[in-house]
Formats: C-alpha cells, sequence, structure tokens
C-alpha cells in the first residue's frame, strides 16, 4: 500500500503486516532557491493524491515547485524528476498559486506515450498564474504540447472565441 501525506512525503507499507517497507521525503529541493528563480507565490499545496504507473513500476509524485518525481516502488528512492513546468508560459505575466482545490496532478498515456500534468493555479485568471495541461514524453521527459485554461495575462478579448471551440473548462 503506498501513502502520501500534504508534506510530500510518501509511504509504502506492507498490506498483511502493517509494517512499514520504506518512507521518501520530498527533500530534494532548496524551496528558497526554487521560490527565487520560479514564478511561484509561497502557499499552502494540499495534493489530491498520487498515481502507481506499472510500465516503469514507479509511484508518481507531484512536487511543491512546479515539479513531480517517479519513484521506485520496490525501494523509494527517486528513478527521475521533471522540473520547470511553470516556466516560460505563453502568456504569463502573474506568479503562480499552486494551492487549493485546483492543483497539479500527473497522469499517464501509454498509447500517446505522454505523461500528463496540469499546472493549475488557486484559481483560473488573472493573479494566479495562467493554468495548464500538458503533454510530457515519457521517455525525454520534454513538454511535448500545452493546453491552456485560461487566457493570457495581458488580455486576449478573442483567447475564448479562438481556442474554446470545443468547449471550456471552467469558469468564475
Amino acid at each position: 500500500v503506498f501513502l502520501a501525506t500534504n508534506y510530500n512525503r510518501l509511504y509504502a507499507i506492507d498490506a498483511k503486516t502493517g509494517r512499514q517497507l520504506w518512507f521518501w521525503d520530498y527533500d530534494i529541493i532548496d524551496y528558497e532557491e526554487e521560490l527565487s528563480r520560479l514564478p511561484l507565490v509561497p502557499w499552502s499545496a494540499r495534493f489530491h493524491g498520487i498515481r502507481y504507473w506499472d510500465k516503469e513500476d514507479v509511484i508518481l509524485v507531484n512536487g511543491f515547485v512546479c515539479d513531480f518525481m517517479a519513484i521506485d516502488a520496490e525501494t523509494g528512492t527517486m528513478k527521475w524528476r521533471v522540473k520547470d513546468t511553470c516556466l516560460n508560459v505563453q502568456g504569463n505575466v502573474e506568479k503562480f498559486r499552486i494551492s487549493g482545490t485546483p492543483i497539479t496532478v500527473v497522469g499517464t498515456y501509454e498509447r500517446g506515450n505522454m505523461l500528463i500534468f496540469h499546472n493549475s493555479a488557486a484559481v483560473p485568471g488573472p493573479s494566479a498564474g495562467r493554468s495548464n495541461t500538458m503533454g510530457i514524453d515519457m521517455d525525454t521527459h520534454k513538454i511535448m504540447w500545452r493546453v491552456f485554461h485560461s487566457p493570457p495575462s495581458y488580455g486576449d478579448p478573442k483567447w475564448a472565441l479562438r481556442e474554446c471551440d470545443s468547449g471550456w473548462f471552467a469558469t468564475i
């Protein structure tokens, strides 16, 4: 059994005995240094869960600073990390407030060989960073595409007409 806490700690527990098998803590970053270089506002983060990915036998865990990690399910060691997902976001001039209910999530799309990652802000729209979902190549861990859920921060009155032809993601 794998358990994650709101403080980004991950535990592997033997389901039969309840014995802890391993423990992983998100202590791989210098939080102050990351805040100085990323468009982030310090905020309390909440996580909706983790994702077990059987292809690589890892647990995908969201980070606090526009990142996520793959933790080896057998050993609890980090295999790889995708970072800087909120750097150079087109049309974003505001800082991300990674918190609240829309939060970062990660999933897998095997047929497309992609990790799907969502960078949200506290609320869609201005003053919270530009919410977006991206496809990340499973092998290279590079961003392949992004879909934006809010218009550019500098304003674009025709954004919704141009970008939301098949529906919309959120509304106030």
